[in-house]
C-alpha cells in the first residue's frame, strides 16, 4: 500500500514547508488515510525501546493521538477499514484503531516478518518467514501460500491471478539467491524467477515496482525488468551499487532508482537504456524516489532534491537531514517525510505541492566558522530573508551536539543572528540538520530547517589496528566488552572509567530500557560511550533512582 503514495498526478511548480515538528526518535513510512486530512507514522525510539503509532493532521502536524506496542518490524503500515494495521513484536500483525488509537486484534506467525503490509481488494497481504498470508479485515486467515525453504522479503502483491513477492533461498552450492516467487491463488507455486546471489536487505519500503504487469527489481549492480505473468525477464541493466533495499519507482517512460553507491538514475521502461544518471554526495541512498507530474523527488545530501523526471536536472533543494526508513508520502498536493537526524533526533516536515511559483517566508541563509569536529566550538550566523513580522528571538535545538537547552541566537540585525555552539569530542563530520525557532513579536513561532557541515582536518583511515593500546587485563570473566571499552575510552576520551565502572553503565542502560542482551553491543555500549559519563550516576540518559527513562 506504500507505493500508492509514491505517485502523484499533481503538477507542481515549487514545494513549501507548511510545518515541522521534533520527534526524538527514528521516523518510518507516512499514510494516508485518503478520505480524511488524517496521517499515520510509527516511530521508533531508541532511547525508550518503544515503538508508537501517531495519528495527525496532514495539513498542520496536529497530533491527534499516539499509541505504544511491543517492538515492531521492517515494513510500512496500511489502512483497511477502520483500521491501521502494523507489525508489533517482529513476528505479529496488529490492527489499531484509527479513530481512538486501540487495539482491535492481533495475529500471530512464528517468524520475524520483513513484508510491507499490502491491502488489495479489501483484504491485508504479507509474509511470515517462508508463508504467504491473505487476511480480513477482522484478522482472520482467509488464504497462505508456503515454501519452506525461503524466507520473503518485501511488499506481497496480487497481479491478475498470481500472488508474488520477493525471498531468499539457499540453492545446491549452499548460496543465498535473490528470487521472485509467484503463487497462483489457488495455491500451487507457479515460478520462481532468480535475481541474482545476495542476502535479505530489507527496510520498510521494499518490494517489487509494477507498472502494468511488468515488474521492476532492484539487486546488486542491477535493474531487472519482468513480465508478471509468466517471470520472463524483458531487460537487464547495469548500475552502480545495491539498488535492491528500497522499491524503484515507474511511470509510463521510465523506471527509477537509487544506489547505496550515492546514484540516482533513470532507466527506459521498454529497453532498461540508461537515461540519465547523478551522482549524490551521500555514500547511501536508501529512501525510494517519488513522483508528481513531470518530477521526482529523492532524500539525498540532508536534502530534498526536487529534479526533471526526464534529465535529472535540479530544481529546487530543501534541507530535512536523513531518512534511513522514510520517504516523501504523497498524497494529492500535501507531501510528507520523516526525517532529521535520527535515531535520536527525528524531523517529520509537512509540505504544500505549490502549482505557481511564490516567496519562501522567513527563508534561512546560514554561514559557519571553525566547523570541524577537532574544534572546541562552532559559529553560525544565520540570515533570514522574506519577514512578514519583526523576530523577538531565535532558538537553535542543539541536541544533535548533546546539548540539553537550545542555543539563544545573538542579535546582529533585525534579520540576523549568530550562534556558538559548543561541540563535544563525540561528533562525527557530516551534514547535519538543526531545527530552528524564530519567535515573532506577536508570540508565534516560525520552525525552519538549517543545514551545517562540520569536517574532519585529519581524516581517519579506513582500516587500523590499534597498536598504541597499552596492556591491560580483564578484571572479571563477564568484563570482555568492558575491558576493551575501558581501555579506548581511557585512551581517547575525556576522563576515565574502570572496568567496573564500563559495566555497570552497560547494566543501567539494558536493566531501565529493557533492552533484550542482543542489544548490548550494537546499541547499549554506543550509547554509554557517547554519553560523556563516567560513571552510572552520570548517565543524563536516565533517571537512575526512579528508574523511569527519560529523554536527553
Amino acid at each position: 500500500m506504500f507505493r500508492k503514495f509514491l505517485k502523484s498526478t499533481q503538477e507542481f511548480n515549487q514545494i513549501e514547508l507548511m510545518w515541522m515538528n521534533k520527534m526524538n526518535g527514528l521516523i518510518r513510512v507516512v499514510i494516508f488515510d485518503q478520505n480524511t486530512e488524517t496521517a499515520y507514522v510509527v516511530v521508533y525510539y531508541e532511547q525508550k525501546n518503544k515503538y508508537t503509532l501517531h495519528s495527525f493532521c496532514a495539513s498542520s502536524g496536529e497530533l491527534y493521538w499516539s499509541k505504544d506496542v511491543p517492538n515492531g518490524g521492517y515494513g510500512a503500515p496500511a489502512i483497511i477499514d477502520n483500521y491501521v494495521i502494523m507489525l508489533t513484536e517482529f513476528t505479529n500483525v496488529t490492527a489499531i484503531g484509527k479513530d481512538d488509537g486501540q487495539i482491535k486484534w492481533t495475529f500471530k506467525t512464528q517468524t520475524r516478518i520483513r513484508s510491507p503490509i499490502n491491502i488489495m481488494d479489501n483484504r491485508i497481504y504479507f509474509s511470515s518467514g517462508g508463508v504467504l498470508f491473505e487476511l480480513n479485515s477482522q484478522g482472520e486467515v482467509l488464504k497462505q501460500w508456503s515454501y519452506p525453504k525461503a524466507f520473503f522479503y518485501g511488499s506481497v502483491d496480487v497481479i491478475n491471478e498470481l500472488v508474488m513477492t520477493l525471498g531468499v533461498v539457499s540453492d545446491e552450492f549452499c548460496k543465498s539467491v535473490i528470487k521472485v516467487f509467484a503463487f497462483h491463488k489457488q495455491g500451487q507455486l507457479v515460478y520462481e524467477l532468480p535475481i541474482c546471489d545476495g542476502a535479505v536487505i530489507s527496510t520498510d519500503t521494499s518490494g517489487i515496482a509494477w507498472q502494468k504487469n511488468i515488474g521492476f527489481v532492484g539487486a546488486e549492480n542491477l535493474v531487472i525488468a519482468f513480465q508478471g505473468d509468466s517471470g520472463k525477464i524483458l531487460w537487464v541493466s547495469q548500475v552502480e551499487g545495491f539498488a535492491g533495499r528500497q522499491v524503484c519507482t515507474a511511470d509510463d517512460r521510465r523506471v527509477y532508482y537509487v544506489t547505496q553507491s550515492g546514484n540516482v538514475g533513470a532507466l527506459s521502461i521498454t529497453d532498461g537504456s540508461h537515461v540519465w544518471k547523478i551522482h549524490a554526495q551521500d555514500s547511501l541512498l536508501v529512501s525510494p524516489i517519488s513522483i508528481s507530474g513531470d518530477k521526482i523527488i529523492v532524500a539525498a545530501d540532508a536534502h530534498l532534491l526536487i529534479l526533471k523526471a526526464n534529465n535529472g536536472q535540479l530544481l529546487q533543494k530543501l534541507p530535512v537531514g536523513h531518512s534511513p526508513y522514510s520517504m516523501l508520502s504523497l498524497n494529492k498536493d500535501f507531501g510528507i517525510l520523516g526525517a532529521g537526524e535520527p535515531p535520536h533526533n527525528g524531523l517529520i516536515y509537512g509540505f504544500k505541492l505549490q502549482p505557481h511559483q511564490a516567496i519562501s517566508k522567513y527563508c534561512c541563509a546560514v554561514q559557519s566558522s571553525n566547523a570541524h569536529i577537532e574544534n572546541p566550538f562552532l559559529d553560525l550566523c544565520i540570515e533570514i530573508h522574506n519577514v512578514e513580522e519583526p523576530i523577538i528571538e531565535t532558538q537553535l535545538d542543539s541536541a544533535n551536539f548533546c546539548l540539553k537547552e537550545p542555543v539563544k541566537g545573538e542579535k546582529i540585525t533585525d534579520f540576523s543572528f549568530a550562534f556558538r555552539i559548543t561541540l563535544p569530542n563525540t561528533m562525527c563530520s557530516g551534514d547535519f540538520v538543526l531545527s530552528l525557532s524564530l519567535i515573532l513579536e506577536s508570540g508565534i513561532i516560525v520552525k525552519r530547517p538549517v543545514v551545517i557541515k562540520l569536517t574532519r582536518r585529519k581524516l581517519l583511515p579506513s582500516r587500523v589496528y590499534l597498536h598504541h593500546v597499552p596492556d591491560f587485563t580483564q578484571e572479571k570473566p563477564n568484563y570482555s566488552g568492558a575491558a576493551i571499552a575501558s581501555a579506548l575510552k581511557n585512551l581517547h576520551g575525556d576522563g576515565s572509567s574502570s572496568q567496573k565502572e564500563i559495566r555497570e553503565m552497560v547494566d543501567a542502560v539494558r536493566d531501565l530500557s529493557k533492552y533484550e542482551p542482543f542489544q548490548t553491543w550494537r546499541i547499549i555500549l554506543r550509547r554509554v560511550l557517547t554519553s560523556q559519563a563516567q560513571n552510572k550516576q552520570e548517565l543524563s540518559e536516565f533517571s537512575i533512582d526512579e528508574k523511569i527513562i527519560t529523554f536527553l
